[in-house]
């Protein structure tokens, strides 16, 4: 009762700014450069990261130079951070975040993390490589004007409730809001008929889990700090590891030498020797690899990738469209 009204009032309050916004009574910042959202409407754990590394090799493919925007998540200190600068990555997982950090590893673009995405949006369309902006979980962030925006949708959001009752940041009404909807295998086009306008372009993804092949030899741990750990465990069966324990830590949780030691411990009194995690986990775990290599332990990293599997032509298009190329010098001192 308490949280379906709260509920109610976080509602009111949503529509009251994105009415405001509709209005043009708040302002909106526009880049210099064209910029992409990629985002979603609930709290955490739709796929973005994988989409937004999609996003970028797509517009790569069309001779495009991207920059990734992104808040930074759990990171320490505040300000703006260039993650990685067109040639080398200047931050860690502490400073940038662990899902920029990994985007920077994934995709060797720039990146920059800032609390207000359209303060880092700025300067990497300013002083670094870019010729678009992608910007990571920018759906809510509606002071960043956007020539497209991204919305990922699946069951979860289709049956979902608000904020607190549920962990819908918004109303699926806002989904008209998307110039792009890429829906996962178990929303059909009849789900998003009432949903979407009429020129946003639908099309499905699929993510797809992979494993190293040594680590499907071995009884393994599983270790995951992600928004919805179930998943990660279903992608792991599916892709054939046999894993034995699960240790779920919190969305976005540090790793420490404390907390490392935990984890070896209950790999050593599980009687296992080997690890297998995520890519966002991957890069945090970074500073401690000597300790898994003390243990004779072996870490495996499973990679999340997001593939277009209906109407990835009709996506190609719509950026070719909206984001119109502009060539760039690399070398022009600006960058």
């Amino acid at each position: 009762m308490i949280a379906s009204l709260a509920a109610r009032l976080y509602g009111y309050a949503i529509a009251r700014r994105n009415a405001a916004f509709d209005a043009g009574l708040r302002p909106v910042v526009r880049c210099t450069v064209p910029v992409v959202s990629v985002g979603n409407l609930l709290a955490g754990g739709t796929g973005k990261t994988p989409v937004t590394a999609l996003m970028v090799a797509l517009l790569q493919e069309l001779g495009h130079h991207p920059a990734i925007v992104a808040r930074g998540y759990g990171r320490s200190g505040r300000g703006l951070v260039v993650v990685h600068d067109g040639e080398h990555i200047l931050a860690d997982a502490r400073t940038a975040g662990d899902e920029p950090l990994e985007l920077a590893h994934r995709c060797g673009v720039p990146v920059v993390v800032d609390r207000v995405k359209t303060e880092a949006a700025v300067y990497a369309a300013g002083y670094l490589p870019c010729s678009v902006a992608v910007v990571d979980d920018g759906f809510q962030h509606r002071t960043l004007g956007r020539d497209v925006d991204v919305v990922i949708v699946d069951r979860a959001t289709l049956d979902g409730a608000l904020i607190p009752e549920g962990r819908l940041r918004e109303p699926l009404a806002a989904l008209r809001r998307a110039s792009c909807v890429l829906r996962t295998a178990d929303v059909s086009d009849g789900d998003l008929a009432h949903l979407v306008g009429p020129n946003t372009v639908v099309a499905t993804v699929s993510f797809i889990t992979s494993v190293p092949p040594d680590c499907l030899a071995h009884q393994v741990l599983a270790l995951s700090s992600i928004a919805r750990p179930e998943r990660f465990a279903t992608a792991l069966a599916h892709a054939g590891a046999h894993v034995v324990r699960h240790v779920a830590l919190p969305d976005h949780a540090r790793y420490s030498r404390r907390r490392v030691r935990a984890i070896l411990a209950a790999l050593q009194s599980s009687g296992l020797r080997h690890i297998v995690t995520t890519s966002k986990d991957a890069v945090k775990l970074e500073p401690f690899l000597a300790d898994f290599r003390e243990q004779h332990v072996e870490l495996h990293v499973a990679t999340y990738t997001a593939v277009l599997t209906a109407n990835a032509v009709g996506v190609v298009e719509h950026l070719r469209h909206r984001c119109p190329l502009h060539t760039i010098d690399t070398n022009d001192d600006e960058y």
